[in-house]
């Protein structure tokens, strides 16, 4: 399936291409456990300066959305909490759009 890749860093904001595989939280469904954290791949990206917001779970860890286990695909990832506050306005106004593409094979 092959490892997350950074598509684009702002410094405070990050997007993501997940592989299939991967699981948007630490905490791992009983269903859909792979031991592969996107948690953890991001705390290796922040090299020794983690964010908190990483481990705040009340806040998604900074995720502004979640891909099941078996999708791939681009996620939205805030490391600073105005970041995150204002993405989910972003999202709020539409001024962020989300799209899915459903291939079957």
């Amino acid at each position: 399936e092959g490892q997350p890749v950074v598509q684009l860093d702002l410094g405070d904001r990050m997007v993501i291409q997940k592989p299939a595989g991967w699981e948007v939280d630490d905490h791992p469904s009983a269903d859909d456990a792979s031991g592969l954290s996107l948690t953890e791949f991001l705390e290796g990206q922040c090299r020794g300066s983690v964010p908190s917001l990483l481990h705040d779970v009340g806040h998604n860890r900074g995720f502004l959305h979640r891909l099941d286990v078996p999708s791939s695909g681009l996620l939205i990832v805030a490391r600073t909490y105005q970041a995150y506050y204002d993405l989910r306005l972003q999202l709020s106004l539409g001024e962020v759009a989300r799209d899915y593409l459903i291939i079957c094979h």
